[in-house]
């Protein structure tokens, strides 16, 4: 009994699959809309506009109103334009969907949907018009027809013109003329085999030379301006790299020539700025030798002159004559960042903390250059603190002058 049972509740759910399946292809078939023109039917409409070079219109209906459009077509004085353009009345089908899915996807209307030879939409008219608004639609569509068919005219008689040049085996002018060909004729019916001529030329080993070459020499101009950039605002590491890279890989060119006579330049100034130096440091000037060598390390990092700069300037550490410089700089430099700080409140008249931080100076830092310019600002706010009227007196003032 329960075999059966069970045998009766997998037919049930069986039938429900069968139900559920035939109603999902059901629906989906009230979706497609019928009668569907058959595929090899509508390309064989397309093959014909191409051939005749006629621009095409079709008349979209909506399902059971296949006869909208008769009463309108039938006026006799559209026939000679019918010559001139492919018409069809066509239901709003699956292939036209397809083809022209962004144009009529979402049609509730009666349409006209024109296209050209070459199966480029021109214009969607939604409603059916007026007699006079269907001459002014047809005129539009032959317009924009004629200057398509002049368009690939023009295109065709330029592209036997390059063919030749190609087989004159002048390839870089024919790429050259290609480019622009494909920028001024784009979306002709030459556009493919212009692509394709191109392909074919862009391979050959002069054109190859001729591109690598070109891509040097702008590569050069890219590495020469950089130089002379960070030569400009003295980014001298940076500018002998490009200089060397340059020099390196296109020694013999105008850009390597001219990239040398900056690393001429940098040589000059780092050379004389070293010499400078050195004289502080052999007139036992120790405290600006080092700030000098400390500066040109800064500017000349990771070129050739730091290996001397970084030598001199661990001299100069090891040596013990130095050593009380040394140290004089290291609290100068605490002293100058608490001596502008001190500045910069003085000159926001808050007094006070000011002179907390210009004593400061003078507490830790008594021998620094700081300290005597530190003692000139306390005695000149204590003057400016005495000859400033207070708020209080100048309100009294005030007061006084209403009575």
């Amino acid at each position: 009994m329960a075999k059966a049972g069970n045998k009766n509740v997998y037919i049930v759910v069986a039938l429900i699959i069968v139900v559920v399946v035939c109603a999902i292809i059901y629906g989906v078939l009230n979706k497609i809309d019928t009668p569907l023109l058959p595929s090899t039917q509508m390309q064989d409409l397309l093959n014909k506009a191409l051939v005749t070079r006629k621009p095409m219109i079709f008349f979209i209906y909506l399902p059971d109103e296949k006869n909208v459009w008769d009463e309108t077509l039938a006026d006799q004085q559209f026939a000679g334009t019918f010559e001139k353009i492919l018409t069809y009345k066509e239901p709003v089908s699956f292939f036209l969907k397809t083809k022209w899915n962004q144009q009529i996807k979402s049609l509730t209307v009666p349409a006209i949907l024109a296209v050209d030879y070459r199966n480029r939409f021109i214009r969607l008219q939604e409603g059916i018009p007026s007699s006079e608004e269907l001459r002014s639609i047809f005129a539009d569509v032959l317009l924009h027809h004629e200057l398509m068919v002049a368009q690939d005219i023009a295109a065709k008689k330029e592209l036997d013109k390059l063919k030749s040049i190609v087989e004159n085996q002048q390839y870089i002018d024919a790429m050259d003329r290609l480019r622009t060909f494909l920028m001024v004729y784009e979306n002709t019916e030459c556009e493919v085999q212009a692509r394709d001529l191109l392909n074919d030329v862009s391979v050959k080993p002069q054109v190859i030379e001729y591109l690598r070459s070109n891509r040097d020499a702008a590569n050069r101009k890219v590495l020469l301006h950089k130089a002379q950039e960070d030569f400009r605002y003295k980014r001298y590491f940076n500018a002998d790299r490009a200089i060397s890279f340059l020099v390196q890989h296109f020694p013999n060119s105008e850009e390597a020539q001219a990239a040398s006579e900056i690393k001429q330049q940098i040589d000059t100034i780092a050379r004389d700025e070293f010499r400078e130096a050195t004289d502080l440091y052999n007139r036992k000037q120790y405290y600006q030798a080092y700030e000098k060598y400390l500066s040109l390390h800064q500017k000349f990092q990771g070129t050739h002159w730091d290996v001397y700069i970084s030598g001199k300037i661990q001299q100069m550490d090891a040596d013990p004559a130095f050593a009380t410089y040394k140290e004089r700089l290291v609290k100068d430099r605490e002293a100058e960042g608490i001596f502008n700080r001190a500045e910069q409140l003085f000159e926001q008249e808050q007094w006070d903390q000011a002179e907390q931080f210009y004593n400061t100076v003078l507490r830790f830092h008594p021998k620094s250059r700081y300290a005597f310019r530190s003692k000139q600002r306390i005695e000149e706010m204590n003057t400016l603190r005495y000859s400033k009227p207070s708020k209080k007196t100048d309100d009294t003032s005030i007061d006084a002058k209403e009575e």
